[in-house]
């Protein structure tokens, strides 16, 4: 994603789009994303 224009305000914008662009270290997914429920029973039990 490319967002160009005079006086933007990178750090807003950055932090306004990572939490539904970048995911977890750990898991992949967004903070939106960690926030569905499983729609998925347990495995096995």
């Amino acid at each position: 994603m490319v967002i160009t224009g005079p006086d933007m305000a990178e750090g807003a914008i950055r932090a306004a789009l990572d939490p539904c662009l970048v995911g977890s270290v750990t898991t992949g997914l967004t903070k939106a994303q960690q926030c569905l429920d499983d729609p998925f029973p347990v495995w096995g039990s």
